[in-house]
């Protein structure tokens, strides 16, 4: 029940506080008359198609503020896109992008990066579907509950 007050809460304070601030902006942009080739054009016209979109974090407290958490589980692959650049082997480029993608896919949703290899390749292996991370971890709970359940109990008796 806390949880449900405390995003209500932040709803209230999204509305309070950032809808007068989100609708002097949308004034403002109305506002602009520029050149339609400019750069102040080309931004007002982006915040307008955009508009719909950036009012989701006002209704919906499970949306955040900024993207910052996005853009810091991108900055691996990117760093690692351009250490690839130069490479001569388009193969090789695009090995390199499936592995950042898997790898980053599973840091996101809390999986070890080799447990969700393994899983996939498995997958792979025995024609199946790969699992998305966070099925995939889901996976691997149920099987180490399983493991472990299997090493705790005792012995079947041997019948006479």
């Amino acid at each position: 029940m806390l949880r449900t007050r405390a995003l209500e809460q932040i709803r209230e304070t999204r509305q309070a506080r950032s809808k007068p601030l989100v609708e002097a902006l949308a004034a403002w942009a109305k506002a602009q008359r520029a050149l339609k080739g400019s750069r102040l054009g080309e931004a007002v016209t982006y915040l307008n198609n955009q508009w719909e979109g950036l009012l989701v974090f006002l209704d919906d407290p499970h949306v955040p503020l900024s993207n910052n958490s996005a853009e810091r589980s991108l900055r691996g692959p990117v760093v690692g896109r351009k250490n690839f650049a130069g490479c001569k082997s388009v193969r090789g480029i695009e090995v390199a992008a499936v592995l950042y993608s898997l790898l980053e896919s599973a840091k996101l949703a809390g999986v070890e990066p080799r447990d969700y290899l393994r899983a996939a390749a498995e997958a792979a292996l025995t024609g199946k579907p790969p699992l998305l991370p966070h099925l995939c971890r889901e996976q691997l709970r149920a099987e180490r509950a399983a493991t472990r359940s299997a090493s705790v109990s005792p012995p079947a008796s041997a019948a006479p």
